[in-house]
């Protein structure tokens, strides 16, 4: 096994999924059984958008309901600020 082999294996989750830029791919099955600290743990992962984590622990959003929200539930039901909503969207988008 090649080094570059070494460490893409090491990267990979349990469904061996990476994107081109060596990131982890979230298939919908695995994201619909998430738990709600899951979710939370996810977000927290999010660059610009660690603070928002605990809203949705708050508002108990586990992986079923992360693939049901939209941008109207990002802005105002979790009252999150438009830029990071953008963010978290996109990659709740990546999921569907």
């Amino acid at each position: 096994m090649h080094d570059k082999d070494i460490e893409d294996s090491e990267m990979r989750d349990s469904d061996g999924s990476l994107d081109s830029d060596g990131s982890l791919l979230y298939k919908r099955y695995d994201v619909f059984h998430w738990t709600i600290d899951d979710v939370r743990e996810y977000i927290r992962s999010l660059p610009g958008c660690e603070m928002y984590a605990c809203e949705f622990e708050e508002q108990e959003i586990d992986g079923r309901a992360l693939l049901l929200i939209n941008e109207d539930h990002l802005l105002n039901a979790l009252d999150i600020k438009l830029a990071a909503a953008i963010k978290i969207y996109s990659h709740i988008s990546s999921f569907r």
